[in-house]
């Protein structure tokens, strides 16, 4: 009777064994795509901090660009022609220093492509 007992106790560990395998294989794949999803997520999590850097820099240059604007309609309507020379050369310089970088290839790439006609 006890053996009968442990042999029938074994058969059903055995078939609750068998069913167990497919529930392990479906884990691991839930494992796998919740992965798979952390690294998308780190991925759009990286992009989003780049478009704000992007962001900041791009209000940054438009800031200074309407501060410039400012700085030469002012000495314009003084009629303080000296100042807008010395402004104007200013920024010539700084112009022609990015444009003959040898590292900033990009600027003249950018400046070709959406300034010039």
């Amino acid at each position: 009777m006890l053996r009968g007992k442990q042999h029938e106790v074994k058969s059903t560990i055995e078939g609750l064994e068998k069913e167990l395998i497919p529930m392990k294989e479906e884990v691991s794949v839930y494992y796998d795509q919740r992965r798979e999803m952390l690294k998308q997520k780190e991925a759009a999590q990286y992009c989003i901090l780049k478009l704000r850097q992007t962001f900041v820099e791009m209000n940054d240059m438009h800031d200074e660009y309407v501060s410039l604007l400012s700085n030469a309609n002012e000495l314009a309507r003084n009629k303080d022609v000296a100042a807008l020379r010395k402004l104007s050369h200013q920024q010539f310089e700084e112009f022609m220093s990015e444009w003959n970088h040898p590292y900033v290839i990009t600027f003249r790439i950018i400046y070709k492509f959406s300034i010039l006609p």
